[in-house]
């Protein structure tokens, strides 16, 4: 445990705001080569580590970056009531060294089949700059995942385990019209009222 604790510690103490995570992923790359695991950085930022060959049956997924440190949010890493708090402690680098170690664990024992992504820019709004994002672009795929993002029971108001997620799906929405005069008799497609329609049926599924 005191390894783990250390490990989460160092990881919080390298600043990785997002689009500048090159330190957090050389450091994460050279400690799984310093225990003789397959790994690396891919596509500017994000850390791979494979045991074994594809096709995996198992993915731990976590982000290495943080949002900007606010306040006393620095990156330090303090223990204090049993707890470690500091920029990124819980989004997401605790998830990030427990999967370290989970890899390493499994490697000692001979188990393959299993593929550890530590992703860069998840914290920027645009979909293109994720981490996550470019690496299912590049073919990374896995039947089952255990992503690191914390869970939050809205009822308790506790950390949990989450099974699944709600996800999200973008869209255009373009609706055709005909022009028409307001005086004539004459039916043509609007375009408004088509949009209105169609924002109904989603809104309703």
């Amino acid at each position: 445990m005191n390894e783990l604790v250390e490990l989460t510690k160092k990881l919080i103490e390298i600043p990785s705001v997002s689009g500048n995570e090159s330190d957090i992923s050389q450091f994460i790359h050279e400690w799984f080569d310093s225990y003789g695991l397959n790994s690396r950085i891919v596509d500017g930022s994000n850390v791979v580590c494979e045991l074994g060959r594809r096709p995996f049956t198992l993915l731990f997924n976590s982000h290495i970056d943080t949002v900007p440190p606010s306040g006393d949010a620095r990156f330090r890493a303090i223990e204090k009531d049993g707890r470690i708090i500091g920029r990124g402690a819980t989004d997401s680098k605790s998830s990030v060294a427990c999967m370290m170690m989970a890899m390493r664990e499994l490697a000692d024992s001979g188990i393959e089949g299993v593929i550890f992504t530590g992703v860069s820019g998840e914290e920027l709004p645009h979909l293109e700059t994720k981490g996550t994002y470019r690496l299912i672009k590049k073919g990374i795929r896995a039947r089952y995942a255990v992503v690191g993002e914390p869970t939050v029971d809205l009822e308790t108001d506790r950390f949990t385990l989450g099974i699944g997620s709600r996800g999200r799906l973008e869209v255009i929405l373009k609706a055709e019209g005909s022009e028409a005069s307001t005086s004539g008799e004459k039916k043509v497609k609007n375009a408004i009222m088509l949009m209105t329609e169609a924002i109904e049926r989603i809104t309703t599924f």
